[in-house]
């Protein structure tokens, strides 16, 4: 990973996150949403990027809408790694299907993937850290006592 380029998604990711609809009515982030794109990078890490993009791509059993996260993820794609502009794709999983490599040979393929596995892993660490610029929502029972919440994260 390529910490200058994080760096560069970081203004992006942050305006991702304020358009992207992940703010409550009090401006605030649900934490679930930092573990979900934790999860998500997991996923692609251990597994298929695709595959992942897919589960991710809907709320499923989640505390969120993981769509949001997908979304995001694929505004900074398209802004920052997407060169042809018939690539960019309404959805991340149909960029990543249009991105995917149909030429050369098997060793050139793997190697143009890995290249994109890792730009989405750039995007999706982009936007873990900028969700940091954001307060974090209080769940109900909370202990208010606890350090994080002294410190307002919690």
């Amino acid at each position: 990973m390529n910490k200058h380029e994080i760096d560069s998604l970081l203004p992006d990711a942050y305006i991702a996150i304020l358009e992207g609809g992940f703010l409550s009515k009090d401006g605030k982030i649900d934490p679930a949403f930092r573990s979900q794109i934790s999860s998500y990078g997991a996923a692609v890490a251990n597994g298929s990027l695709l595959a992942a993009t897919a589960c991710f791509s809907h709320k499923g059993n989640a505390d969120v809408d993981r769509s949001l996260l997908i979304n995001a993820i694929n505004v900074l794609m398209c802004g920052h790694f997407v060169q042809d502009d018939e690539k960019k794709k309404g959805s991340l999983f149909d960029t990543l299907v249009a991105l995917n490599p149909d030429h050369g040979d098997e060793n050139t393929k793997r190697y143009l993937q890995n290249i994109i596995k890792e730009q989405v892993m750039m995007c999706a660490v982009a936007l873990k850290l900028a969700f940091n610029l954001f307060i974090l929502e209080s769940k109900k029972g909370a202990d208010e006592t606890t350090p994080a919440a002294q410190n307002g994260q919690g």
